[in-house]
């Protein structure tokens, strides 16, 4: 699916750059790890809640990853 038309982003390119250990931080950032730049801004929301939800991921992968400790 395309995300920014102005740019031909897609949701894939999006979550690949966003998979990446050093990826973008924030949606300024996705435009560059994608090579572009922003045109309209149209497409900003949708990106800022791919990065919303990427970070929300890796925040529930990592706490249920943690094992308890016997007291």
């Amino acid at each position: 699916m395309i995300v920014c038309s102005c740019n031909l982003i897609t949701e894939a390119e999006i979550r690949d750059a966003l998979s990446r250990p050093d990826g973008p931080d924030c949606v300024r950032d996705v435009y560059k790890s994608c090579g572009c730049a922003p045109v309209c801004g149209g497409c900003a929301g949708a990106i800022a809640k791919l990065l919303e939800e990427t970070r929300a991921d890796a925040l529930y992968s990592r706490a249920g990853s943690r094992q308890k400790v016997a007291a």
